[in-house]
């Protein structure tokens, strides 16, 4: 379980394209201060180059990853909902209401987030993660299958002309393909002209987000091709 940083601000954007943003949206980088109550100190974010930028789209503050176009965009849409759309994609399981959370504060894993990421270039329908697709025994009789799609008229003993069979598709939707598109698209100009484009050299339609925590401690990147969906992670603590 570690800390995923800016790989976590997809999330937000998502649930801003969810309540009716869109990634030409306008949010003030400014600075932000919030209370945090119970005698805490409050809660300031900052931009990683510690500069302001002003009104920013939201297709630019997730490109360059700002911090407080994020943070105040969360505070905008309220952590309630935040937190609604993390657990839908399952990066935790009921994230808890903190500010910070919305610049990756809270911890999970690469899987999770990898996972999560899949979902939104999937068009918003949920997968479930297998490192088991299928056992079968000596005889060829299946004893697990982990897609449970039911599938009748693909048993048959020969081809007789008949239409090739209809899988019906019974995953349910972490959220809706049109903000799982916009989420896509903003994605696809982090690796164009954002904080990922050396991944761009890769040579093929790519999109994806990094993320680092203080002092790198933390360090990742989750992407995706049409085809695939990868994380690579890099930890010293």
């Amino acid at each position: 379980m570690r800390q995923p940083g800016s790989t976590f601000k997809p999330v937000v954007y998502l649930c801003a394209m969810e309540n009716g943003y869109t990634p030409s949206s306008i949010i003030r980088d400014a600075p932000l201060v919030v209370n945090q109550g119970g005698g805490l100190p409050p809660w300031r974010p900052m931009n990683y180059s510690n500069r302001f930028y002003g009104p920013t789209t939201l297709r630019v503050g997730l490109e360059q990853s700002r911090n407080l176009v994020a943070a105040r965009l969360a505070m905008e849409l309220g952590m309630d909902k935040v937190a609604d759309c993390a657990n839908r994609l399952g990066v935790f399981d009921d994230m808890p209401r903190y500010p910070a959370y919305s610049l990756g504060a809270g911890e999970t894993t690469l899987l999770r987030l990898t996972n999560a990421y899949a979902m939104l270039v999937n068009g918003g329908k949920s997968i479930t993660p297998t490192l088991i697709d299928r056992i079968q025994d000596r005889y060829g009789k299946t004893l697990y299958r982990h897609d449970q799609r039911p599938c009748p008229e693909c048993r048959t003993e020969a081809w007789g002309e008949q239409p090739v069979p209809e899988i019906p598709d019974i995953r349910e939707e972490a959220t809706d393909p049109a903000s799982a598109y916009q989420v896509v698209s903003m994605m696809e100009g982090v690796v164009q002209r954002g904080t990922g484009k050396v991944v761009s050299g890769v040579g093929k339609p790519l999109a994806g987000k990094t993320g680092t925590t203080n002092d790198a401690r933390d360090a990742w990147f989750v992407g995706f091709a049409p085809d695939l969906a990868v994380g690579v992670f890099i930890g010293f603590d």
